[in-house]
């Protein structure tokens, strides 16, 4: 009698114990998913609001960009040669440049003339070949594409370049530049002249999300280029990284527009 009542209670437990721990892992199955949906509908609303606000920072600076490459101030003076004697013309075109507008602040800014060797910066004109970025400027100009941004640090770093030191190469990105060949309408390796338009890598990655609510945030160009670490303390040079993850962002930019 006694084995019958223990082999009962045994019975009893196990036939109560196995469908309680059954519905419970399916419960919290379900619970996971759900959170998990909720977790990453949050996120994708999140990237979206941030992806928004890069954008229009960045294209608003490249729509006020492509305004001054078209205007007439910039195009007549491409086909001539400036010195200190044109301060009038030199003075309106520093002023151009100065009024580049955008939710970003332009840092620095550069009118570069190849073929009559000069450059214009916000503060003066200067002989081309005195600029120590001439090997920046040169390396840009042989780029593919007609406009497209890369990050520089300290200065800058030649587009195919690599830092040789090891902590400059791992130090976040200082500024970060919008590059167009002039004239825009001609693809070439040997343009007449660059615009290029700096800002402040600082700024532009207080509009990225924190890395604590979706880790690292990278802006992507249209050729699946990494243009930009967002991360502090990673924002380093990514341009030779290629990622699919944006196959489509073309159809909102030419190269120059950088997607999240």
């Amino acid at each position: 009698m006694r084995n019958y009542l223990l082999r009962l209670l045994c019975f009893s437990l196990v036939l109560g114990t196995i469908p309680t721990v059954l519905i419970g892992l399916v419960s919290y199955s379900i619970a996971t998913r759900d959170i998990e949906a909720k977790v990453n509908e949050g996120n994708m609303q999140l990237l979206l609001q941030t992806q928004m606000r890069v954008e229009q920072m960045l294209q608003t600076l490249e729509m006020s960009a492509m305004q001054l490459a078209n205007s007439s101030a910039v195009q007549s003076v491409m086909n001539s040669g400036l010195t200190s004697g044109d301060f009038a013309r030199v003075r309106e075109l520093t002023t151009e440049l100065a009024h580049l507008r955008g939710p970003a602040i332009v840092k620095q800014a550069y009118l570069v003339n190849f073929g009559h060797n000069w450059a214009i910066s916000l503060e003066s004109l200067k002989q081309l070949s005195e600029l120590e970025q001439l090997p920046e400027f040169t390396a840009y100009a042989a780029e593919p594409a007609n406009m497209f941004w890369r990050t520089d640090k300290d200065g800058g770093q030649a587009a195919g370049q690599q830092p040789n030191d090891k902590d400059l190469q791992n130090k976040p990105a200082d500024t970060v530049s919008l590059v167009m060949k002039l004239p825009m309408q001609m693809k070439t390796s040997e343009p007449k002249g660059l615009l290029i338009v700096q800002i402040s890598a600082a700024e532009l990655r207080e509009g990225l999300a924190p890395a604590s609510r979706l880790g690292s945030s990278f802006v992507i160009g249209p050729a699946g280029a990494c243009v930009f670490i967002g991360s502090a303390g990673s924002g380093v040079i990514c341009r030779d990284q290629q990622t699919d993850f944006f196959p489509g962002a073309g159809r909102r930019q030419e190269a120059g527009n950088a997607s999240l």
